[in-house]
């Protein structure tokens, strides 16, 4: 490179989510963090042939267990992982055919907002 910085493209969130994160309606709290921590795991060996977006999970997990990503920028990463491992959500995971799709929408979603953060954590440590 020609030693200028390379700029990343920000995604720009809905003005009503930004709304809704400054009043403090939209947050993940430690605890959130914890039951992703303790629980992904499990929820990975049971599914993990049926999730075809298990790739991207995994990247956003090994993204949130990192220490030098400051807690700020794990707030959504925890979310959408606490959607996937959430037994009952828009659609049970254990319905047939269609039961990760509203699972795969969010991560699909959260790996897009995180693209540029999350593109080193994919592979690591496997």
């Amino acid at each position: 490179m020609d030693g200028k910085k390379k700029r990343t493209k920000k995604v720009k969130l809905d003005p009503r989510l930004q709304g809704k994160m400054k009043k403090g309606l939209v947050r993940a709290t430690k605890k959130d963090y914890e039951f992703v921590q303790e629980n992904f795991q499990d929820k990975i060996e049971k599914y993990g042939e049926k999730i075809w977006f298990l790739r991207d999970a995994v990247a956003l997990y090994k993204y949130i267990m990192d220490k030098n990503v400051p807690w700020a920028r794990k707030v959504f990463a925890v979310g959408a992982l606490l959607y996937l491992i959430m037994p009952l959500d828009a659609i049970p995971d254990f319905t047939p055919v269609i039961g990760f799709l509203d699972d795969a929408g969010v991560l699909a979603v959260t790996a897009a907002y995180y693209a540029h953060e999350i593109k080193p954590y994919y592979g690591k440590g496997e």
